[in-house]
């Protein structure tokens, strides 16, 4: 029996059809990625224009304060008016750049990840991607810090001396017969950091000299102070009102001050006599320690108003007087302090956030109030102790970094003739406090925090500290 034939027909095998290449630059699926698929390096000079143009913005918002016009009856309202609308500029182009370059920063790692052998080249090129966010995220906290600090109302008060008209030659005369009737003798043992011979008016003067002199401050005095410094007239305080004489006729008398600053927000001096030769104040354009070794190298500024004038300053502004050479130099000095409360009411005074918080030239005193309260050993009203090293040691830093600060963001220059107030104020504003405060340290919120006395380290009753201070 033979072999059953199998007639079913062979059926040939087609061969599958070609394929088509992948794309160029395209790994076919299926197919590991190689090291040869490696994607270029991030756009840094394109990513990086929104730093550039960030910079370019906050330098033009920046210089602009050389050109403005601090004498204008508006200056403070249209300077806080120019920082706010920089500020709000400044962070909706950082938001816009932050956003894009987010966007492209996670399509670029997703890129990496997906095309990219693992290993230390996707890890370079990842860190290499975050350059351009760091970089706009960077520029946009210094430039937003630089313009806020920067405003044109801390520039230009920061390190600006101003003056202006505020007694007549009469009015003068009548302050010298007020100290020579007064209760109390000339001294020298008020400032023991740098001694004058003073007479301090609250504690010397009669009542009714006293009450003259206020409600001088409070028509003239004032205003001034309100509009040089964008504050309010009550928030002032005058933590110590003193005259001063220098004599070239007594044996032995002080006919100068070294260099020093003073331990106050701002200072106001008035040049009550003219019968002298010599004189004026210096103001120095940086303070370099030691502070007793000064030379005609340092810049510095010379002041000599004549007799009814007054200067205004920071007080921070190291400035030393010039000696007389012959007569007598009599002059009124004010140091002020600025109350964000009323200290009896704890009454808030509104103050706008760019003359305090915001304000360099302020905080430059405030930390250097609270250096000066923490350098000795110091009791509070409940009689706790205040001291501590390691805040002392802060606020040190933080005022010396502002400190620094102004002398870069601005220089000593005189105000020129500001604003001639003669005439009587009247709007019936309360004036400051110029005899009611005086030696007292508070803090933000307007508590007292010195008492009377207080104390030094090794224990010794202090009273009438001292109002200057040298860093030593």
């Amino acid at each position: 029996m033979g072999k059953k034939r199998n007639n079913t027909p062979k059926t040939t095998k087609k061969s599958d059809p070609p394929q088509t290449p992948p794309p160029s630059g395209k790994q076919p699926s299926g197919i590991p990625p190689t090291q040869s698929s490696v994607a270029p390096l991030p756009g840094l000079v394109e990513d990086n224009l929104f730093f550039l143009i960030i910079y370019a913005s906050a330098v033009r918002m920046f210089t602009k304060h050389s050109t403005k016009d601090i004498t204008s009856p508006a200056f403070f309202e249209e300077s806080r008016k120019e920082t706010s609308d920089a500020l709000i500029k400044i962070v909706v182009l950082a938001a816009i750049a932050l956003i894009v370059l987010g966007s492209k920063l996670r399509k670029r790692l997703g890129y990496y990840n997906k095309h990219v052998q693992a290993g230390f080249g996707r890890t370079l090129m990842s860190y290499i991607s975050y350059i351009p966010l760091l970089a706009v995220l960077f520029s946009f906290v210094f430039v937003f810090g630089l313009t806020l600090f920067s405003n044109h109302e801390a520039v230009q008060t920061s390190r600006t001396v101003f003056k202006t008209n505020m007694l007549d030659i009469k009015e003068c005369k009548e302050i010298i017969k007020m100290a020579s009737r007064a209760k109390m003798n000339w001294t020298t043992d008020r400032h023991p950091a740098v001694p004058t011979v003073d007479m301090n008016v609250e504690e010397a003067f009669q009542d009714k000299d006293k009450a003259k002199l206020t409600k001088i401050f409070d028509e003239r005095l004032s205003p001034f102070i309100e509009k040089t410094l964008g504050i309010t007239r009550n928030s002032v305080r005058a933590d110590d009102m003193f005259i001063v004489k220098y004599s070239a006729i007594e044996k032995g008398g002080q006919t100068g001050l070294k260099p020093h600053t003073d331990e106050a927000y701002f200072s106001v001096n008035i040049l009550l006599s003219d019968e002298f030769e010599g004189g004026g104040t210096r103001f120095y354009q940086r303070e370099q320690e030691p502070l007793d070794d000064y030379n005609s190298t340092i810049p510095s500024y010379d002041l000599s108003p004549p007799v009814g004038n007054a200067f205004l300053h920071r007080s921070r502004i190291l400035h030393e007087g010039i000696p007389i050479s012959k007569g007598e130099r009599y002059i009124l000095v004010l140091f002020m302090h600025i109350d964000q409360f009323d200290f009896e009411t704890k009454q808030s005074y509104g103050l706008h956030p760019f003359s305090t918080w915001l304000n360099i030239g302020y905080m430059e005193s405030w930390f250097n109030e609270r250096y000066q309260g923490l350098k000795t050993e110091l009791i509070d009203v409940q009689g706790q102790s205040l001291s501590h090293k390691y805040l002392r040691t802060i606020f040190y830093t933080l005022m010396y970094s502002t400190r620094l600060f102004s002398d870069f963001v601005g220089t000593v220059t005189p105000g020129g003739k500001f604003i001639e107030i003669l005439d009587s104020d009247k709007t019936g504003e309360q004036g400051a406090n110029w005899l009611h405060g005086q030696h007292m340290r508070l803090n933000e919120f307007g508590e007292r925090v010195r008492a009377d006395q207080t104390c030094d380290a090794g224990g010794a009753k202090l009273t009438n500290r001292g109002a200057e201070d040298i860093f030593k």
